[in-house]
């Protein structure tokens, strides 16, 4: 089963859930596209709030940031409220500096730091859409 598949499911479970609907409600044409109004209005918000999830925290064991990228940490078990970048440009590849500049006093040994998290991208849009 496909991505897409396992979504449209979930989706369908989720708009079914406590709602008496007819069996033809959820009935697609051929390219996918709901036939009823309402529910491929719902399935386009369903998607749109998908796209938006929230990243996850990744260990270092698994991957490390490119480097360059604006990311979180986590070390020692507590979040850092700054935004570091991993420095590979000089001999600081194994550190990690915050965004605000050279600031020699706040770079952290790469070793110290357990799970990272890029930032969200920033919304291309402002304001409400209507």
């Amino acid at each position: 089963m496909t991505d897409l598949n396992k979504q449209r499911e979930a989706f369908e479970v989720a708009y079914s859930e406590g709602r008496k609907i007819f069996p033809s409600t959820l009935k697609k044409y051929a390219d996918g596209t709901y036939y009823n109004g309402d529910v491929r209005a719902a399935w386009k918000w369903w998607q749109a709030g998908k796209a938006q999830a929230v990243p996850e925290w990744i260990s270092v064991d698994d991957k490390w940031p490119e480097y360059g990228q604006l990311i979180l940490v986590v070390i020692s078990g507590q979040t850092q409220t700054r935004v570091f970048f991993r420095d590979g440009s000089d001999c600081s590849k194994d550190w990690i500096e915050p965004v605000n500049g050279d600031d020699c006093h706040n770079t952290i040994c790469w070793e110290k730091v357990t799970h990272w998290m890029p930032l969200p991208k920033a919304s291309s849009k402002s304001g409400a859409e209507g």
